[in-house]
């Protein structure tokens, strides 16, 4: 039975895919099902994913591909693919160390909880210097080990605290059924998701954590980076 999948948008991601493939290969945890979705890439991703030695060499890994139609039509294809119990996003273009699975999982199942949010740390382009601290995902007195309800999240939202970062929290599938990225949205489309998510979800539970296993690459071209500057 397939525990958790992951669900990882590509578009003209070529020169990543190798790393990505070693990423999520060396993932200390077998059940779990890695949906990448090659985004109409015209730079040979696809190819690239189903010919890497560890791709196939690896059962958990599932290649699709779609007409282009954004990151958001990418990740809303992956929930419909999903066979596990829980859900993490990832981006193709980022690093993440061989426990973010496993620990996203034990942490969501210690407590029973239906979402729970992990730091990510934003570094450079060349991935060797994080970036300044005002810049950093920084959860502050939020982090604690008692579960959160509802009416919480939505003010940590609202003030900030949290962020629209898929690739920071792991949540059930079951919260996703009547919720979806808005496609339409090029920028925020995250943001927007996680709202909806946490307002239909009445009793909902959550914790947050101030571990972390994933470095948020910000390149320059990307519409995170030009808002952060802003």
């Amino acid at each position: 039975m397939v525990k958790v999948s992951v669900i990882v948008p590509l578009y003209n991601s070529a020169k990543y895919v190798d790393e990505l493939a070693v990423n999520l290969n060396k993932q200390n945890y077998h059940s779990a099902q890695f949906i990448l979705i090659d985004d109409g890439s015209i730079d040979g991703t696809e190819m690239l994913l189903r010919e890497h030695p560890l791709v196939k060499a690896d059962k958990r890994f599932e290649i699709y591909s779609i007409a282009n139609g954004g990151v958001s039509g990418a990740r809303n294809y992956g929930l419909i693919q999903a066979k596990g119990k829980y859900i993490i996003f990832l981006d193709g273009d980022d690093y993440f160390d061989e426990k973010l699975i496993s620990s996203y999982v034990e942490a969501i199942e210690s407590k029973d909880t239906d979402i729970d949010f992990f730091k990510i740390t934003l570094v450079d382009e060349m991935k060797n210097a994080p970036l300044p601290d005002k810049f950093q995902l920084n959860y502050g007195s939020a982090v604690k080990d008692t579960v959160v309800g509802q009416e919480e999240l939505l003010s940590y939202l609202c003030d900030g605290t949290i962020k629209g970062y898929p690739v920071a929290y792991i949540s059930k599938l079951e919260l996703w059924q009547n919720v979806s990225f808005p496609e339409k949205y090029r920028v925020n489309e995250d943001l927007s998701a996680l709202f909806q998510l946490i307002s239909e979800t009445t009793h909902l539970k959550a914790r947050i954590h101030d571990e972390t296993h994933y470095d948020y690459i910000m390149h320059e071209d990307s519409a995170v980076h030009s808002m952060l500057l802003c």
